[in-house]
């Protein structure tokens, strides 16, 4: 049972298309921002302005705080644009949840600092093994740094346990309501992205936005490294084991 649910459905209703499709898929993204509340505002604006300039509509249907507050956007019978495919039939048979995650950092020169996807100097206030405790504005969250780099970057926004049960739960109900199978790729988090078409017409499981993303440049300037990946959420740093672990996912 989920209690911390705060339901935004009537926000969202004409921002949403309904399904003619059975649902089969949840897809995950993270926000790259630094509020769960911000960037469901954010996605509403945007969607906003897509409607009246395109007549197109984004959005996803749930998003997940730092401190594991869900907010229910999009009734799940619905959908909006959020992979990039522009595929209707992949679209509509998806259930799409972000989590609140910053993404990569990288260090200043000096050290003293972690600079974010936004430019943004975080005050680096403490480290223990491979945890760095960073300070910007209102904001102290915790990276994780990684003895080896992933699509450019070693330093990534910790994903928190109060979210990543929250995530378990919800996903755990989707699962059984609409009789999602619980399958996940091997290559969940992957260096290249590479789409199997598989995913897009017979796939029913547990796909994430960077197995969408990511074409590599071999650049190493910090803005053609950006260009090439967006924000490729999730990021390597997602708990994949204990979410397999405890959702029972069979890998294929």
């Amino acid at each position: 049972m989920i209690s911390n649910i705060i339901d935004y459905r009537k926000k969202w209703d004409y921002l949403s298309y309904k399904s003619k499709s059975e649902k089969k898929i949840i897809f995950l993204h993270h926000t790259a921002g630094y509020d769960v509340f911000s960037a469901e505002d954010w996605l509403y604006k945007l969607s906003l302005k897509n409607y009246r300039e395109k007549n197109s509509l984004v959005g996803v249907n749930y998003y997940i705080g730092k401190d594991g507050t869900i907010i229910y956007a999009i009734d799940n019978e619905k959908w909006a644009w959020h992979s990039a495919t522009a595929n209707v039939d992949f679209e509509s048979k998806t259930i799409s949840i972000e989590l609140d995650n910053l993404g990569f950092m990288r260090y200043d020169d000096s050290k003293k600092y972690l600079i974010d996807l936004y430019n943004n100097k975080w005050l680096i206030k403490d480290k223990y093994k491979n945890l760095i405790y960073a300070s910007f504005r209102s904001y102290n969250f915790e990276f994780l740094e990684l003895e080896k780099s992933w699509r450019g970057f070693n330093i990534y926004h910790k994903y928190s346990e109060p979210q990543i049960n929250s995530l378990i739960i919800l996903v755990d109900n989707l699962i059984r309501d609409f009789g999602i199978e619980r399958k996940i790729s091997k290559n969940f988090l992957p260096e290249e992205a590479t789409l199997n078409p598989y995913i897009l017409k017979d796939f029913s499981g547990i796909v994430n936005h960077s197995q969408f993303m990511g074409v590599k440049t071999y650049s190493t300037n910090y803005l053609d490294i950006i260009r090439s990946y967006v924000k490729w959420d999730l990021s390597i740093v997602f708990p994949i084991n204990e979410f397999k672990q405890r959702l029972n996912l069979i890998e294929i």
